[in-house]
């Protein structure tokens, strides 16, 4: 990719050119992202989401603004005001430019392209919105409407919006894959994936990423002889795994009966409440199988 393409200019810098609160220079290219979108314009060629620390430590929204976007932003302007914006955001790609040709090649800045990977949230297969925008070959920003169309995506059914315990658990099960610095995060499901797809006429793109391949089995050599120890897993012995399991059993008790409650003819409202009931007790049952594989074992002799 070309550098000179990749350069861009903070709107918080581009705001005081404008003499324009920053709030208010958010806001107008919010308006102007959703024209962009609705046109399917590449919103990524003028605008590029992107976040700040602010004094106090919060993470805020800002916009990375390149050379088309400024003037885009200065096609809004007229008299001494546009003119001194023109002038202002000119002068500082000028300045950029100059200094990125300075730059020896080994310095140069090479973007590398993203590879989409499958993740994991308590055992269910998830992708960020950065893989999903790589599987679509489309700016993350060019996401983002999807989370505000009505009906479109369930929450805890086609994404999960991470945070706290559930974002560091999701860290420690998927090293590497997100910033420390990151606050929150929203991972998509598989269901969430295929809507947003189709939305979008790529519905074959996010097939192959949720793809699981079956673990090779692993060889178990013969016993040498009929006098060859036998090690076992010590399972039975485990305290974590007995109440796990039992608790485990409690909720596929339930589940079963709440399956033949929704297997018969209910009002709409009941189906309905059996449907969200349904889904929680189905993610719990989901959530406590991933724990009990998650428990430690030890090898022991085998006393038969």
């Amino acid at each position: 990719m070309n550098n000179l393409q990749t350069l861009s200019l903070d709107s918080r810098e581009v705001a005081k050119m404008l003499e324009k609160e920053h709030k208010h220079l958010l806001r107008d290219i919010s308006v102007y992202a959703e024209y962009l979108i609705q046109s399917k314009v590449g919103l990524n060629e003028f605008f590029q989401a992107a976040t700040y620390k602010d004094k106090i430590g919060r993470t805020l929204r800002s916009y990375k603004i390149t050379k088309k976007g400024c003037e885009f932003l200065a096609h809004k302007q007229t008299g001494r005001k546009g003119a001194i914006f023109t002038a202002s955001y000119v002068q500082r790609f000028h300045e950029m430019e100059a200094k990125l040709k300075q730059l020896p090649k080994q310095q140069t800045l090479i973007e590398e392209a993203y590879k989409p990977s499958l993740k994991y949230y308590r055992g269910i297969p998830v992708i960020t919105k950065r893989d999903l925008a790589a599987v679509l070959k489309t700016g993350v920003f060019n996401l983002v409407p999807y989370w505000s169309k009505k009906g479109l995506l369930i929450k805890s059914r086609d994404y999960f919006l991470l945070a706290g315990e559930d974002l560091e658990l999701f860290k420690k099960d998927n090293p590497g894959c997100t910033s420390a610095m990151t606050a929150s995060l929203i991972v998509i499901t598989a269901s969430g994936a295929r809507k947003i797809c189709k939305v979008r006429n790529h519905e074959e793109s996010c097939k192959s990423i949720f793809i699981i391949e079956k673990p090779k089995p692993i060889p178990v050599e013969p016993e040498k002889s009929i006098w060859a120890k036998k090690m076992v897993v010590d399972a039975p012995k485990n305290e974590q795994v007995k109440k796990a399991i039992e608790k485990i059993r409690k909720q596929m008790t339930a589940l079963d009966v709440l399956l033949t409650e929704y297997y018969a003819y209910n009002t709409e409202a009941l189906h309905n409440g059996l449907k969200e009931t349904l889904e929680r007790v189905g993610m719990n049952v989901n959530h406590e199988v991933f724990g009990l594989t998650r428990i430690k074992l030890n090898i022991i002799e085998s006393k038969w």
